[in-house]
């Protein structure tokens, strides 16, 4: 009978070791899932993400003057608070400029950003499905704001 209770017990701890070392490291795949941190993205933040366009006054205007053809205005807010902003002159008289940063609010109801790196037309106010540059000496529209408005792209 204790030979028979030892084989028992010898079968049943090597059933047990084959088991255990059968279990191999989980899936690689399912590993790195439970790693990944989910990205939570601010509300306010998010509502500027997007790509915006409109064609605003030349640099030397606060309007549109007679014979200003103006320039196009390519806005894209990313939601790491980077920009990449494209201006073109539409009368084909200059090359585009291209600018790329950091962007920063400048208030605490984040309606207001300011592009790093760019010294003229860098304070932005976001509208619902548009947003509008801002006089960036005063902070404060344009006189003329709807010349200053660019439409968010869908």
């Amino acid at each position: 009978m204790s030979f028979m209770k030892n084989t028992l017990l010898c079968s049943f701890v090597f059933a047990s070791l084959c088991l255990g070392c059968s279990q191999s490291e989980p899936n690689p795949k399912s590993r790195e899932a439970s790693t990944k941190s989910i990205k939570v993205i601010d509300p306010e933040l998010q509502k500027w993400v997007g790509q915006y366009k409109g064609i605003l006054p030349c640099a030397a205007c606060t309007s549109f003057c007679e014979g200003c053809e103006g320039m196009t205005v390519d806005l894209d807010v990313k939601e790491n608070q980077t920009f990449k902003l494209v201006r073109t002159s539409n009368s084909g008289h200059n090359k585009p400029e291209v600018h790329e940063g950091q962007f920063v609010f400048t208030d605490n109801g984040k309606l207001k950003i300011q592009l790093n790196g760019i010294s003229e037309r860098n304070t932005v106010l976001w509208q619902q499905g548009s947003v509008e540059v801002l006089d960036a000496k005063t902070g404060l529209p344009f006189e003329a704001y709807l010349d200053f408005e660019l439409t968010r792209r869908v």
